[in-house]
């Protein structure tokens, strides 16, 4: 079961989210009451629920947004039982104030948002003597061994148990834990608005890892990375496992590199049969591996292991996949040749894993391989060990050759408009082939197909790869067009069909316009510092919430009030993108005519870049500042402004300085992903900061 947490400022929009997510499935709720704005009204918000409720009001100490006393809160509380709520969260240091009281059930619950403690046996055996009948245990995962110390405490307790970990390394225990006997586990009404780090949405456990349908008996599968947030490999293993009807789940692993050796002696107890291997792991893990087959061997870098019979195997499905893709390419310019690889010139861009597989492939099919990388050493070492040449990196401008594999990370997502090789570069002649496969259109295959080439994208060998995995792990075979296409629906416009209409915009090319996103918290100054920037350097200026408001006749308030946070979003990732393609056709209009080009600066609402959908229209179409502020700074800012306090739902009156610091907690990192540039404003004028960022539009002129 998932207990699904909903944190809203008002009653009726709490209210709206409670009924929208019981009518999707939903069987309990957690309300948190520290998020509402007014005094609590219980009985508005427990009336006519549909499902059982969790009543929660968290401590700034614990993350959360209550501000009055600490006297209220545990009134509030027993308030809550009083009324005959079905479960109330009590942290173990107010436990004991809090009798049991009718039918209420108590979670007695410990929270540690930096560590998991190596006493957290000791913690548990504490709660057991609160009278608890569900003990909840959340800490910060360090190292993704500390998952297992929360799940062992599922595992072997007698009292019901929820145990898991934060942030991107115990994302994974938040999903097991239910294989390991929890009751429940905890999800956010949306993506957009985790309650903590590394909460996943209801939707997203529900579609996606199936949550509900895991029991002891499921068999764990896994692709191991760091990072590895990007990996697109759950979404079509838990496709193709839910197409054959297997009692199996496929999970993203984050494992920093000196993690790597205690992580895979731990599978077996995770109940892990076998792991996808990438970056930066292919190489390392050979030494986990005591079983490998003819192709690792010579490779000496694996992409799959396979728990079986007290042995780890290892696999490179790595060549396989890569040598089929480009053979069924070279086959169709030559249908009547018995080795198309004979005797074929191709360049490896790139050193890593994925080269030195590819290179290994191609040899034993008799192509003469040269590997070019930005480092010389470590290409040249490939090269020696592969016995085949190398060149340097800036040879590969004028190097002739048939084919060009590019297995470098240059082009992914979200740095769509990079490439390794240079448009005027490309001979008509040469077959071209991107292991990238997010986005597949990525600049280095566009270019090469503006200038006649062949090509063959990654998506072709990610489907392959992944397919031979899914057949090693489960002894049934993938139907590839399954795994076809949740990778196209994964990376391409078509996972926004929803937004009436509109697709996602072409990764900028040099003859697009100049683009400026600005980025941050309200009160950062992004309206303001957007429309100086604007005027100095005599670009366009948009405001995608005015826009939004604009479109919808409604301020964004009435938005959230009238249909709800997620309606807003398609509403502003759909102006975003329209932004975004009127400004390139105004650019071509005026290239046409005069040869110049054309610009703007947009000011992104606080929360576009937490949405993925927004997130995927303007990366890589252009330069993204994140005007960087502290939650002081901000909140003096706010709280000067009435009319911005008014129109802004997800501000709550009391929560002032402790609610900025909270949402800043949760949006930095993925502001941080965003930006190309960082600009701290706390002691800044707008001017100032205009005047900064216009410097770094006139050094991007110049590049």
């Amino acid at each position: 079961m998932i207990c699904v947490s909903i944190g809203r400022g008002r009653h009726a929009m709490m209210m709206a989210e409670h009924k929208h997510i019981v009518e999707q499935g939903a069987q309990l709720v957690e309300l948190r009451l520290d998020f509402i704005r007014r005094p609590v009204n219980l009985k508005r918000l427990m009336g006519g629920a549909g499902c059982p409720v969790v009543a929660t009001c968290r401590r700034p100490e614990d993350r959360g947004l209550w501000r009055r006393t600490e006297e209220e809160r545990v009134a509030l509380l027993r308030s809550a039982i009083a009324y005959g709520v079905d479960y109330v969260d009590l942290e173990m240091e107010i436990a004991s104030k809090i009798p049991r009281y009718g039918n209420t059930q108590r979670i007695v619950s410990y929270h540690n948002f930096d560590e998991t403690p190596s006493d957290l046996e000791d913690i548990h055996h504490q709660i057991t003597k609160m009278d608890p009948d569900v003990i909840k245990i959340v800490t910060m995962a360090n190292n993704p061994i500390d998952n297992m110390t929360a799940l062992r405490l599922c595992r072997d307790s007698e009292i019901p148990t929820v145990a898991f970990c934060m942030g991107e390394m115990g994302m994974f225990s938040r999903i097991l834990c239910g294989k390991f006997g929890a009751p429940f586990t905890y999800a956010t009404f949306s993506e957009d608005r985790p309650m903590a780090p590394g909460q996943l949405s209801f939707q997203k456990m529900e579609e996606v890892y199936d949550y509900d349908a895991i029991d002891a008996d499921t068999t764990v599968l896994g692709v191991i990375a760091d990072p590895v947030a990007h990996s697109l490999s759950p979404t079509i293993h838990n496709a193709a496992i839910r197409k054959n009807g297997l009692n199996m789940l496929y999970l993203p692993f984050r494992v920093p590199r000196e993690y790597l050796e205690s992580f895979v002696s731990i599978c077996p107890e995770l109940g892990v049969k076998g792991l996808s291997v990438t970056i930066p792991h292919k190489e390392k893990v050979i030494k986990c591996i005591n079983a490998l087959d003819d192709q690792v061997a010579g490779i000496k870098a694996a992409n799959t292991v396979v728990f079986k019979e007290n042995n780890a195997f290892g696999y490179n499905t790595d060549c396989y996949a890569a040598i089929k893709s480009l053979e069924d390419r070279l086959k169709e310019k030559e249908p009547d040749s018995e080795n198309v690889f004979e005797d074929k010139k191709v360049m490896l861009l790139g050193s890593g894993g994925v080269a030195r597989a590819i290179a290994f492939g191609l040899l034993e099919k008799g192509a003469k391989v040269t590997i070019c990388a930005r480092d010389y050493k470590k290409s040249e070492a490939l090269a020696t060990a592969m016995d085949c040449q190398s060149i340097d990196w800036p040879e590969r401008a004028t190097f002739e050759c048939d084919v060009i594999i590019n297995c470098t990370p240059v082009g992914m997502h979200p740095n769509m408009n990079e490439t390794p090789f240079d448009g005027e570069w490309f001979d008509k002649r040469m077959v071209v082939f991107d292991t990238v496969y997010n986005p597949e259109q990525t600049l280095f295959i566009k270019l090469a197909r503006e200038a006649g080439c062949e090509t063959v994208t990654g998506i072709d060998m990610f489907v392959l790869q992944a397919a031979r995995q899914f057949e090693l792990f489960t002894d049934t075979k993938a139907d590839l067009e399954v795994l076809r296409y949740e990778v196209k629906r994964a990376t391409s416009a078509a996972k926004y069909d929803s937004f009436a209409g509109s697709k996602q915009p072409k990764a900028a090319g040099k003859d697009d316009p100049e683009i400026v996103f600005l980025i941050g918290y309200r009160g950062s100054g992004k309206t303001t510092v957007g429309r100086l920037v604007a005027e100095k350097m005599q670009m366009r200026f948009f405001d995608s919430d005015r826009r939004v408001e604009a479109a919808a006749g409604k301020t964004i308030a009435e938005i959230f009030a009238d249909k709800g946070e997620a309606s807003f979003r398609q509403m502003e990732a759909k102006i975003i993108a329209k932004i975004i393609v009127n400004q390139k056709k105004v650019a071509k209009a005026k290239k046409d005519n005069s040869g110049g080009k054309s610009g703007c600066v947009v000011s992104l609402g606080g929360g576009a870049p937490m949405n993925e959908s927004s997130r995927q229209m303007f990366g890589g179409q252009g330069k993204c500042v994140w005007l960087r502020a502290k939650a002081e700074t901000l909140w003096k800012r706010i709280s000067a402004d009435e009319s911005t306090k008014e129109s802004r739902p997800d501000l709550t009156d009391e929560g002032g300085l402790g609610e900025v610091e909270s949402m800043l907690a949760l949006r930095s990192s993925t502001y941080d992903e965003c930006a190309d540039h960082i600009l701290d404003v706390d002691d800044l004028s707008p001017e100032e900061v205009a005047d900064q960022i216009a410097k770094l539009v006139e050094e991007s002129r110049k590049e």
